[in-house]
């Protein structure tokens, strides 16, 4: 568009141009003829014209009548050229502006969209991380599930319908989900059950029975439950729903403060 505006105005005032110069042109073959052709005013003079004739002061009043024309023919060509520049400079302006603002809403669409990419990064990027810390907290659950099933287990035979068979009767192992996750959630309500029958019950049957069978190693379980604690906040939401549903920071610290009475 703006090389098209520089065209039009370079033919705009190249034609105006030549145009005064042939007014110019003109105007100084007619005022040349009718001097040269004017007779002298005196009977009997020897001037074929008047030309040869004239007086210094005459000969400024000629040329003065001549050029000032020509002047004024020039500076009304020089102002309506001017003019015209000037009104298609303002085009150009009007159009650098348009440009400008379509430029501007490009770029602040290219800036939203740059914000866009970089929240969707962001996004990948938590979820990864996230990912990762799950990762790591459901190998911690598969260590503590172990440690749990290791030391905590009470094998006993029992009569059924097959006849005699040996089960696990411990009070945190027998019937616990095979899950990780599924076995620390039933872990932490069997914990959460014997604290509160040492707390509210009399004959505190329960937590005699988880005493008995949880036996020194029981003085670790509130480190395992911290360390599961720590991962709050930084883990996917559904495990996040694990870890505050079992409210396994207040059951650690509640089980380190009933074993260190």
């Amino acid at each position: 568009m703006a090389e098209t505006n520089i065209s039009r105005k370079a033919q705009g005032a190249g034609k105006k141009l030549l145009g005064f110069g042939l007014l110019t042109i003109l105007w100084l073959a007619a005022s040349g003829y009718l001097v040269w052709h004017s007779k002298a005013s005196m009977t009997g003079s020897e001037c074929l014209s008047s030309i040869p004739c004239l007086d210094p002061n005459e000969w400024g009043d000629l040329l003065a009548g001549l050029f000032a024309p020509i002047a004024f023919l020039w500076l009304v060509a020089t102002v309506w050229i001017q003019s015209d520049e000037l009104r298609l400079q303002r085009e150009e302006l009007a159009l650098t502006r348009l440009e400008m603002e379509h430029t501007r809403e490009v770029l602040k669409e290219q800036a939203e969209e740059s914000r866009k990419q970089a929240e969707f990064v962001g996004t990948q990027t938590d979820i990864l991380k996230r990912s990762q810390i799950d990762e790591q907290l459901r190998a911690f659950l598969s260590v503590f599930q172990h440690w749990v099933l290791h030391n905590f287990n009470k094998m006993a035979t029992v009569e059924q319908y097959q006849g005699l068979v040996r089960t696990d009767q411990g009070y945190l192992t027998s019937r616990t989900p095979v899950d990780p996750v599924g076995f620390f959630i039933e872990v932490c309500g069997r914990i959460d059950d014997a604290l509160e029958d040492k707390e509210n019950s009399p004959d505190k049957k329960i937590w005699g029975l988880f005493a008995e069978q949880t036996n020194h190693q029981r003085q670790h379980l509130p480190s395992y439950l911290q360390k599961v604690a720590s991962y709050q906040g930084s883990v996917s939401p559904a495990l996040e729903m694990v870890i505050s549903t079992t409210n396994v920071r207040v059951l650690g610290d509640r089980l380190f403060e009933v074993m260190n009475a």
